[in-house]
């Protein structure tokens, strides 16, 4: 998935997330990178998975279709660009199609884990690359629905 230099601004300088996670660097690896998985935690409160494909290889290429609890579906599109397992990965996703299907909101997610014994520190950071007036707002709004993803993706690890 290529996004052409001319499309491409900063909308928000930058979100990061941190958290101590109580499970090895492999868990959390895991998680993030095989679709059974990120289906069982991925995406805020009251949205759940429906299907997800995560190709990992560089230039792999990322499928999540998240739905809402009144039916409406968001897909995301994406690509693997950096993998050194189990400590980092970077990818893009890509929603909010318009009616050519260009995507209307690109985020890149960069995923650093630093092991410590049994347990993991992880840092997440998005930028967002691309946000269309009609998205913007949603974009500004963003880090709501990852602190809600990183709570499941926490309560999923604690089960594991």
């Amino acid at each position: 998935m290529a996004y052409p230099a001319s499309n491409l601004h900063h909308v928000m300088p930058h979100l990061s997330i941190q958290r101590a996670l109580p499970v090895p660097c492999h868990l959390v690896f895991a998680a993030w990178t095989n679709a059974a998985q990120i289906a069982q935690w991925w995406g805020p409160a009251g949205f759940s998975v429906t299907h997800c494909e995560f190709d990992l290889v560089p230039g792999g290429d990322i499928l999540i279709l998240m739905q809402s609890d009144d039916g409406m579906l968001f897909p995301a599109t994406g690509r693997v660009h950096h993998i050194h397992p189990p400590q980092n990965l970077v990818f893009s996703l890509a929603a909010f199609d318009d009616e050519q299907g260009d995507p209307q909101l690109v985020n890149l997610i960069s995923l650093s884990l630093q092991p410590g014994g049994h347990t993991t520190n992880m840092t997440i950071n998005i930028d967002v690359i691309k946000a269309a007036p009609i998205v913007r707002k949603v974009s500004m709004e963003m880090s709501m629905g990852w602190e809600q993803s990183i709570e499941k993706l926490t309560a999923w690890l604690k089960r594991l």
